[in-house]
């Protein structure tokens, strides 16, 4: 649903309307991203509506959490593809390259519940089963479990504060 101005009354998106909804995110372009549960991403432009899922660009449909980094890239975290870097190709941001985070490329775990990106650009990213872990900017992976101090390996949720402290 979506709220309307002009009626004062929520409009059901005749697109999206019988699909769980996972993760929204509001772009530097004003545009809503819709991370689903099976059935991708969407993107909400004012008039069209961008439809992105395993045909086409990611690696999996389940969609977890999407954020932007300060360069105009998105980073899709999935639950069990790991994490989709989006560089867009082309001026509106519609057209992708991807590269994709996954245990192939170092990541001790594929199913992602969350991501933040903190003020040195790192992307961290939480786990169903390995704790956490950041994506420098080098591209390097870091991991941190209960080697280091987490109490548990499933972390559900991350939040960065004022002070860019990393809450798990």
């Amino acid at each position: 649903y979506r709220y309307d101005l002009r009626t004062r009354g929520f409009v059901q998106d005749s697109l999206i309307s019988d699909i769980k909804v996972k993760s929204l995110f509001l772009d530097s372009r004003d545009r809503v991203w819709v991370g689903t549960a099976g059935r991708g991403l969407w993107i909400y432009e004012k008039d069209p509506v961008y439809h992105y899922d395993r045909t086409n660009l990611l690696n999996n449909n389940w969609i977890k959490a999407i954020e932007e980094d300060p360069f105009g890239n998105f980073w899709v975290a999935t639950s069990g593809g790991g994490i989709n870097h989006l560089t867009p190709t082309d001026s509106s941001a519609t057209q992708f390259t991807v590269d994709v985070y996954s245990r192939g490329t170092g990541m001790k775990e594929d199913r992602i519940t969350d991501l933040v990106i903190d003020d040195f650009n790192r992307v961290w990213f939480s786990t169903l089963g390995s704790g956490i872990g950041v994506i420098l900017q080098d591209g390097a992976i870091l991991s941190f479990g209960a080697e280091e101090g987490l109490s548990a390996q499933s972390v559900r949720s991350l939040s960065l504060d004022s002070y860019n402290w990393l809450w798990v």
